[in-house]
């Protein structure tokens, strides 16, 4: 389970979400359900920021789940569920 709290939603919907935590970090995932949560210096960082739906954050969960990899450089692996 994630110690810090979640202080900014960037993308929100009951569906995928995308927030700012308040240790500088970025968690994204299926709201209730399961999150990753990565530095704002990981290499999936910038691809995330520039989300502005729940469907475009769901993209970026499912290349980082279904094979441990963004863009070709690996990433994040499940950190936690609620």
């Amino acid at each position: 389970m994630f110690k810090d709290n979640l202080t900014k939603f960037i993308v929100f919907s009951y569906d995928y979400f995308l927030a700012e935590t308040d240790d500088g970090y970025l968690r994204f995932g299926l709201y209730g359900v399961v999150a990753v949560q990565v530095s704002v210096n990981h290499v999936v960082a910038p691809a995330l920021l520039a989300c502005e739906s729940s469907e475009e954050v769901e993209a970026i969960f499912d290349e980082v789940q279904s094979g441990v990899y963004y863009g070709g450089k690996q990433t994040a692996t499940l950190t936690s569920t609620y």
